[in-house]
């Protein structure tokens, strides 16, 4: 699948979030971009991995790139 998405004219990001909490939104995350095999990335609040997609659709500052997200 994410070949098919990184081959395409598409502006994409493919995200891959921690462990997912039920918690609120404290817009307090760690964005990486250097992943690599075997990367622990911890854990987000749902929430704050909504408002991350909101802000990349707004602005879309990692296009083309994969990307981790964690709390703080």
């Amino acid at each position: 699948m994410e070949e098919i998405i990184t081959a395409s004219s598409m502006q994409w990001t493919i995200l891959r979030p921690g462990r997912l909490l039920d918690k609120p939104l404290s817009e307090k995350y760690k964005i990486e971009t250097q992943l690599y095999k075997g990367i622990k990335s911890g854990s987000i609040n749902r929430a704050d991995v909504a408002d991350f997609l909101v802000k990349q659709a707004e602005k879309p500052e990692y296009a083309g790139k994969y990307v981790s997200i964690l709390e703080q």
